[in-house]
């Protein structure tokens, strides 16, 4: 018998047979087709030897379009917070640093917290994910924008 290397389960045997049978473990998934034979009968994963179709290009587009959002904001802030937190407001090095850091900490913290509500909150028709998009988009365009916002005025 092979064993598969993601899961370590044993595959079925080279002359179709399984390789374990119902009442040694398999319960539900031989019941409703779920094995790992009716998984490669089904024609998903290639067989060997055979060519894998490549991703069309607007599936490539589209997963490019998803993180556009995220690289842009930390370039941004990457690239200009620390200029304009010395140079415009003018506050110290260790001050600015302090800002960056806690920054960074502040999303150590907040992700998983993040990550577990979105895995609780309920499957709706459009999935998990999309309603939390939908209701912090709006925030998260106003706080992008109020952080260049300043009183700095040019002196005469």
């Amino acid at each position: 018998e092979e064993a598969c290397l993601a899961c370590f389960l044993p595959l079925a045997s080279a002359h179709g047979a399984p390789a374990m049978p119902q009442e040694e473990g398999q319960g539900d998934a031989a019941r409703t087709g779920l094995t790992l034979e009716a998984a490669a009968d089904s024609g998903k994963e290639p067989q060997p030897g055979e060519a894998r179709r490549p991703l069309p290009l607007h599936r490539k587009v589209c997963y490019a379009i998803g993180g556009a959002p995220y690289q842009l904001t930390g370039n941004a802030l990457g690239f200009f917070l620390q200029i304009f937190l010395l140079d415009v407001v003018q506050l110290e090095p260790f001050h600015a640093s302090l800002i960056l850091f806690l920054g960074q900490a502040w999303d150590a913290v907040t992700d998983p917290a993040v990550g577990f509500l979105v895995s609780r909150s309920p499957r709706r028709r459009c999935g998990k994910l999309i309603p939390w998009i939908v209701a912090s988009t709006p925030f998260g365009v106003v706080f992008y924008f109020l952080l260049c916002a300043t009183t700095y005025r040019i002196p005469r």
